[in-house]
């Protein structure tokens, strides 16, 4: 196993995607390459016209993977989260289908 990518939704117009790659399979343009064709297979087969990602600020790594899907940052989500006790941000990223 390479990793997983969820999608939630469609709600109405919308759908969140997620994704995570195992450390070994890093680093290869997996993850880009599996958020651009659920992006891409969301636009085609639904009436998504807007698909978002959330990143815990500091995931540089993830923030860059997303955007070579072709996401753009759309900004910050405060307090989103609580990981072990404490709350984090969450950075707001877009694929709008055009």
């Amino acid at each position: 196993m390479l990793g997983a990518i969820v999608r939630i939704g469609p709600d109405g117009h919308q759908a969140t995607l997620g994704c995570w790659v195992v450390r070994s399979s890093r680093g290869r343009g997996i993850g880009t390459r599996a958020l651009r064709a659920v992006a891409e297979w969301t636009f085609e087969t639904t009436d998504v016209v807007r698909v978002d990602a959330y990143i815990m600020v500091g995931n540089e790594v993830s923030e860059r993977m997303t955007q070579r899907a072709g996401f753009q940052r759309e900004g910050v989500k405060r307090n989103a989260l609580i990981v072990d006790g404490a709350a984090v941000n969450e950075i707001c990223m877009a694929r709008i289908f055009c």
